[in-house]
């Protein structure tokens, strides 16, 4: 069995540095790594980073533009508006959520954990069809 080869924080990190083409792309990438990925592969990561895998740490986006006065300039932010706020368009809390609900609380729901991963595939699909857009 092969398991998916996930970016790491330090080539997030590098990937931020080197401009806003690269940042964009890295950040498409590992959309792409957990939309697609099983649920044995992205328990193997979560088990290790937990939420802080969809966090600034593993977004290049976050890397290059993340500063002290926000998302200055982010084109995710500003197409869709900042990542963590609840009624902006951006796609990421709804991530957030269905990933939350999938991997950490799904003991406490009545709801099967199959119905649980399909609305986080769903929102992570959702995700890298916004990062996608962006020009």
């Amino acid at each position: 069995m092969t398991t998916m080869n996930f970016l790491t924080k330090e080539q997030v990190k590098n990937e931020a540095k080197k401009g806003p083409k690269t940042a964009k792309k890295c950040s498409i990438e590992h959309w792409r790594q957990l939309s697609t990925a099983t649920p044995a592969e992205l328990e193997a990561m979560a088990n290790v980073w937990g939420a802080k895998l969809l966090g600034v740490d593993f977004c290049a986006l976050c890397g290059r533009y993340l500063g002290k006065k926000g998302c200055l300039k982010c084109p995710l932010a500003d197409k869709y508006g900042v990542c963590n706020l609840f009624n902006s368009d951006n796609a990421w809390e709804a991530a957030v959520s269905a990933f939350d609900d999938w991997f950490f609380l799904w003991r406490t729901w009545d709801t099967p954990r199959q119905q649980l991963w399909e609305r986080w595939k769903r929102a992570s699909k959702r995700m890298l069809k916004q990062l996608e857009s962006l020009d």
